[in-house]
């Protein structure tokens, strides 16, 4: 079967140079002589291997040179409008994406159609285009993962009228995070006359730290619902599907409920989060860590702000690598006199830390005793404590902007979190940093001025 690139990861400039060559030769047939449907196979395969590798530019060459033999090859466009997205190429990406859908309406392929309209939908969020966008992104709905949900009992915003609805989870904790701002408009919109009881899956290491913000609190001039967290062990339901074991109670999805609702499609439904302004610091640290982590923090070395660092995802690919800064890169910023770096890389790599504390000529903080990864209500705590983060793509992002901390964020790309705007919306205190086509090392430079000139509040 010929492979496809991840139709579900997550990703705005104007039409590029290459972007005429490109449609022009994807749009013509029989330019290589005696191909066959095997060759243009072998070049989509070899477009997954080399976006893999992070390669996207000898991945987009290899997409086009199967469409110049296939130009219905849909596996070819969908891969085509996937690596467009991700080389933030997205007007491009949108172009593709609806040959991919054509294609597969065409063909009745159902799987290329859905994969087809939700990276369209990605691309058109990065552009702002809200309406059509988050349209496009309920299509993954249609992916086998969501099957097993009654599609007629789907909450589409109206009125629960008594009716228990489940918020199911999805995707990885920052995008969940980034989906949680809208669950305190959940409740308003929920409560009173005509609502009905919530129930919310969440990823367990959460779900204390949401009990605290959602469960029992008042919202001014609002009746809420009655509302219930079930948390999912997503940790061990990896495990256990990677070892082909059954799934562990703790990680098995909520109860049924009257309707539900995907959390990822809320933003659409109550217009988050251009239509409704932050909600503030969601999340709030236990008082004795938030305590222990401050007193830590102010016990650093040196005057000035303390100042979180995390410069890459601790999932390593090459195609995860080139959206993500080296260590050096962040050289401008680590020789600022004036801060306090704290290290909020999860699982850095040898030499790292030598090389920042080479380039900063004093000690970056770490806690090696703590698991970032895992142990939510520490890196909470200590997240809060920081007086400024500086981030990529990472949950580190939502979750400082959960707590209200002050972020200044290393942009790769136009992906959704910025729904076409220059900054991340969703949160009071957020700066955005243009590091696309991997300048981060510019980004960084530019941080550290406006540091100079501004201060960091």
């Amino acid at each position: 079967m010929t492979a496809r690139a991840d139709a579900t990861s997550t990703a705005h400039a104007g039409m590029k140079p290459a972007a005429a060559t490109i449609m022009a030769a994807t749009d013509k047939l029989g330019l290589a002589t005696g191909a066959t449907q095997a060759s243009a196979d072998a070049l989509c395969d070899r477009a997954v291997e080399r976006h893999r590798d992070g390669e996207p530019e000898r991945a987009v060459a290899a997409c086009v040179e199967a469409l110049a033999i296939d130009p219905g090859h849909g596996p070819a466009r969908l891969n085509l409008a996937c690596i467009l997205r991700e080389l933030d190429r997205l007007e491009e990406a949108v172009v593709h994406a609806t040959r991919a859908e054509a294609v597969g309406l065409a063909r009745g392929d159902q799987g290329l159609v859905v994969d087809a309209r939700f990276n369209r939908g990605l691309a058109r969020l990065g552009l702002g285009e809200l309406a059509e966008g988050w349209a496009d992104w309920n299509a993954r709905l249609g992916q086998p993962q969501w099957t097993r949900f009654d599609p007629a009992r789907r909450w589409n915003g109206e009125p629960l009228a008594g009716r228990r609805l489940v918020v199911r989870r999805e995707q990885g904790i920052g995008d969940e995070l980034f989906f949680a701002t809208c669950y305190k408009a959940l409740l308003r919109r929920c409560g009173g006359p005509g609502g009905g009881p919530v129930a919310i899956e969440c990823d367990l290491r959460i779900q204390a730290a949401l009990a605290r913000a959602l469960l029992g609190v008042a919202l001014p001039g609002v009746a809420l619902p009655d509302v219930a967290l079930h948390g999912i062990d997503t940790v061990a339901g990896r495990a256990a599907a990677q070892s082909g074991l059954p799934l562990p109670a703790g990680a098995r999805r909520a109860p049924e409920g009257d309707l539900w609702v995907a959390a990822g499609s809320l933003p659409g439904l109550l217009g988050r989060p251009v239509d409704l302004p932050p909600d503030g610091a969601l999340l709030a640290p236990l008082p004795a860590l938030a305590t222990r982590w401050r007193q830590r923090l102010d016990a650093l070395p040196g005057a000035g702000p303390v100042v979180g660092l995390c410069w890459r995802s601790s999932m390593a690919s090459g195609r995860r690598d080139r959206l993500q800064a080296a260590i050096g890169d962040l050289a401008p910023l680590l020789q600022l006199p004036d801060i306090r770096p704290a290290g909020l890389q999860i699982g850095p790599r040898p030499g790292e830390l030598a090389e920042a504390e080479a380039l900063a000529g004093r000690k970056l903080e770490t806690f090696p005793e703590l698991d970032l990864a895992n142990d939510f209500e520490q890196a909470l705590a200590l997240v809060a404590a920081c007086d400024l983060v500086i981030a990529v793509g990472t949950w580190i992002v939502p979750l400082a902007g959960m707590v209200g901390t002050p972020v200044w964020y290393l942009m790769p790309l136009r992906d959704y979190w910025t729904v076409g705007t220059d900054t991340i919306p969703w949160f009071d205190d957020m700066r955005c940093y243009d590091a696309r086509e991997g300048r981060f090392v510019g980004a960084a430079a530019r941080m550290a001025q406006d540091f100079r000139l501004e201060g960091w509040r």
